[in-house]
């Protein structure tokens, strides 16, 4: 694929539009670009050309399965860059949602979140986190630094209650988790039978 065509922005802009996706952290207010495809051939022009025509770009591939690749960009500064060009260049599918991450930043970082989500329709919604799971991450994120600091200073063995919390945390943050994806597949149901669905 490399030596078969000339990459363009137009054309990153239409590939972003069909298979990519713009990530927004559950606790920080970090942007990040995903473009996901089986041949990984594409996503190493696509990368060429970024590295090419972008500032610091370093995005890198992965393979997510034994069928499919996914090309990631996470410096916030070239993730900025590339949105405005595919807004230039026509971005159409997700136009919303790249003007939405524009906006990011620490103050709107929860409420940007969520109108981000719902530009995404159905995709995940039953896996998206809600602003309390993203709390108890954040409370978790917070812990392990604090256990990470005493085990540098020497103090590993007053860890275990940190260790509890965390346990204690986690346990938590996937109950609050799983009641909430009940709440939206109820509401969604209760939506359904009102507009006529029948039950089988």
């Amino acid at each position: 694929y490399e030596s078969s065509w000339s990459c363009s922005w137009p054309y990153v802009t239409g590939f972003f539009d069909a298979e990519g996706h713009i990530r927004i952290q559950a606790v920080r207010s970090e942007v990040s670009l995903h473009i996901g495809q089986k041949f990984e051939g594409v996503l190493r022009t696509i990368l060429a050309f970024l590295t090419a025509n972008c500032p610091e770009c370093s995005g890198n591939i992965r393979s997510t399965t034994q069928s499919a690749s996914v090309l990631y960009i996470t410096q916030r500064q070239t993730c900025t860059y590339i949105l405005h060009m595919m807004l230039l260049s026509g971005l159409s599918v997700k136009r919303t949602a790249a003007e939405l991450a524009l906006q990011l930043n620490k103050s709107n970082q929860p409420e940007i979140r969520k109108l981000m989500g719902a530009t995404y329709g159905n995709q995940g919604r039953y896996r998206r986190l809600d602003k309390q799971a993203c709390t108890l991450i954040k409370l978790v994120n917070q812990l392990q630094q604090k256990k990470r600091y005493r085990v540098a200073k020497g103090h590993g063995v007053e860890t275990d209650a940190i260790e509890q919390q965390l346990r204690d945390l986690k346990d938590m943050r996937v109950r609050k988790h799983a009641v909430a994806r009940l709440g939206v597949l109820r509401s969604d149901i209760r939506c359904l039978l009102r507009c006529g669905a029948v039950k089988s």
